[in-house]
């Protein structure tokens, strides 16, 4: 595992599609790995959800974690979250990044 892992919040909404970004720092060229972007309720405890993000560019590249409003509104049901970003492929058991993602309920205006 990496020593030096890049924390991160991130704030949004419950029942929205969203993408958390995240770039790179150097000009490794990621077009060939597998990457998996973890959630879980807690630290240490197995992920609730499990999503494969895409990756462009090179130097510096950009990691993109795709989320669908019912991963963020039903799969996610608490409002923290611990993720992690791991690069898996041959070889490669690293952690690349990682933070807390919260989930706010919107606050709608009462019907007039």
């Amino acid at each position: 595992m990496a020593t030096n892992v890049n924390q991160q919040v991130w704030t949004r909404f419950r029942g929205e599609d969203i993408s958390i970004v995240l770039t790179g720092e150097d000009s490794t060229d990621p077009s060939g790995w597998t990457l998996v972007a973890e959630f879980s309720v807690a630290v240490g405890v197995a992920p609730t959800l499990s999503v494969t993000p895409t990756v462009s560019g090179s130097g510096p590249y950009v990691i993109t974690i795709p989320l669908t409003r019912a991963q963020t509104g039903t799969t996610l049901a608490g409002p923290r979250w611990f993720v992690s970003v791991w690069r898996t492929d041959s070889g490669s058991d690293e952690q690349l990044a990682g933070g807390t993602l919260y989930l706010n309920t919107p606050v709608h205006p009462l019907p007039t």
